[in-house]
């Protein structure tokens, strides 16, 4: 999973898209600099939001520099957060370490291409954990927390009677203590306790989503799913998830409210807005399954995916000359990983406004991510544009 916080062009104001985006390409930068290009590969988008957190704790104004043009900001030049800050350093020590160790998982469990090729996938991920400690060192982070809270999952995962709770609480663990580092870096030791939770939580609802997305290829895998494995009634299992999402939902802004912010802006619209959202396309109506009905969203995660992974691969192969920055489109509308989306400057379909068509914004279809449909019924009977 490279992370559920994937703002698009219509989930955040121009100036909080410019900031994400200064952001998401200051991650970026910083793993190829520090790391080299594959590394680049490892971007996580919610490794993203602890930049954003140390950035909206310090006292100091933010710093920008002048980044070139990149093929994945549809070879735009920007202003983004400096390779070397403190902010984005962090964020890349845990990018690369969770990519270090989502490899190795796959690559013993014999998953995807990792599985068809242990011995090198192994090897990438042995040097990813070597590469994400150096980064962690630079911050004063222990990167070794990450590595300890996954030896206590696999344990947990073998006990398959064990609540969710149990099976849950590593992750929680592990996004708390990289949370609460944001404080440190940042030079307010006063927001660590708060930052503990407010991480916590995050770890709680990205492990929920991930379950939920992959409930259906974990069963038909006969693979581990912690939230079949606590609910194993089918119809209860969503209600449960719901309900484990509210909670912990109402636990992370009650947290981030107690936070000493000085400019909360881009940290509430991430954690709070789009959290919130991300909980809707799932519990809620407003499902992208729902909008494929009409033929769009289906056919166009597909062309998203490979555009994504060519563009991707032309990156990671060299596809660099002077002045040349990785970092996303325009309108900050293609993710990391080449998740989703249709491509830069896609039109709408024939006769459709653009405003209710998310062009490259991550779902192909507007219900799944911006909020004009709030409050329809469905497919049918919005008169908001956008033929939902």
């Amino acid at each position: 999973m490279f992370g559920v916080i994937q703002p698009c062009r219509h989930s955040l104001t121009p100036e909080l898209r410019a900031e994400w985006q200064a952001h998401l390409c200051g991650l970026c930068c910083s793993l190829r600099d520090r790391h080299g290009h594959l590394a680049r590969a490892t971007t996580n988008v919610d490794a993203v939001v602890l930049s954003v957190l140390v950035e909206a704790q310090r006292l100091a104004p933010p710093v920008r520099v002048d980044a070139g043009r990149c093929p994945l900001r549809g070879m735009r030049s920007a202003r983004i957060v400096p390779a070397e800050d403190p902010a984005a350093v962090h964020a890349a020590a845990v990018s690369l370490t969770m990519a270090s160790i989502k490899l190795d998982d796959h690559a013993l469990d014999g998953d995807g291409v990792p599985g068809r090729f242990p011995g090198t996938s192994r090897a990438v991920a042995r040097r990813w954990a070597a590469a994400g400690a150096v980064s962690a060192a630079g911050v004063a982070f222990d990167a070794g927390s990450l590595h300890d809270a996954v030896a206590v999952s696999v344990r947990a995962e073998r006990r398959r009677d064990a609540g969710f709770d149990a099976h849950v609480a590593p992750t929680e663990m592990a996004a708390a203590e990289a949370a609460a580092h944001t404080a440190v870096v940042a030079g307010r030791p006063e927001n660590v306790s708060p930052l503990r939770t407010v991480g916590a939580m995050l770890g709680r609802i990205t492990y929920l989503l991930d379950a939920v997305d992959d409930e259906a290829e974990d069963i038909a895998a006969g693979r581990f799913n912690a939230l079949v494995a606590a609910y194993p009634d089918a119809d209860r299992r969503r209600p449960a998830a719901a309900a484990l999402f509210d909670e912990a939902h109402t636990r992370l802004i009650a947290a981030l409210d107690d936070v000493a912010f000085e400019r909360p802006e881009l940290a509430r619209a991430l954690l709070v807005d789009h959290l919130a959202r991300a909980g809707r396309q799932r519990f809620g109506h407003r499902r992208g399954d729902r909008c494929s009905t009409h033929g769009r969203a289906g056919a166009a995660r597909a062309g998203a995916g490979a555009v994504g992974v060519l563009t991707r691969l032309a990156v990671l192969v060299g596809l660099s000359f002077p002045g040349f920055q990785p970092g996303v489109g325009p309108g900050g509308e293609l993710p990391p990983m080449g998740l989703g989306g249709m491509p830069p400057g896609a039109l709408p379909p024939e006769g459709k406004p653009r405003r209710g068509w998310c062009d490259g914004c991550g779902d192909g279809c507007c219900c799944d991510c911006c909020d004009c449909c709030d409050g329809c019924d469905g497919c049918d009977g919005c008169d908001c544009g956008c033929d939902c």
